[in-house]
């Protein structure tokens, strides 16, 4: 037995709000907390979401390793270093159903 365990999966959601507007708040790490049960106390650099950008907070760690604005679809590696160190690569991709809807998903 090995001492890893990779687990896969892949949330999806319809929301009602345009593409647009999904991205812009992806896009602002500052503001995860608004949206994630996060507390985040600050971004390294500051600014828009871009690779190699640390977002330090509790409980987790978000290391952005790249961004694809044209995808709309950030990757990351989250870590949660004061509860038991687990970690795990996320990808997040927004894609327009409509002018009022899209599709995001999580993995």
């Amino acid at each position: 037995m090995g001492d890893t365990m990779d687990v896969s999966v892949c949330p999806m959601a319809v929301v009602r709000a345009p593409v647009e507007t999904v991205w812009a708040l992806l896009a602002d790490p500052q503001g995860y907390g608004a949206f994630w049960d996060m507390r985040v106390d600050r971004v390294v650099p500051p600014g828009p979401a871009r690779a190699g950008q640390v977002v330090e907070g509790w409980p987790a760690r978000l290391t952005i390793d790249a961004v694809d604005a044209e995808r709309r679809q950030i990757r990351f590696t989250t870590t949660l270093p004061r509860l038991f160190g687990l970690g795990a690569l996320n990808v997040i991709t927004c894609t327009p159903l409509d002018a009022a809807r899209c599709r995001v998903a999580y993995g």
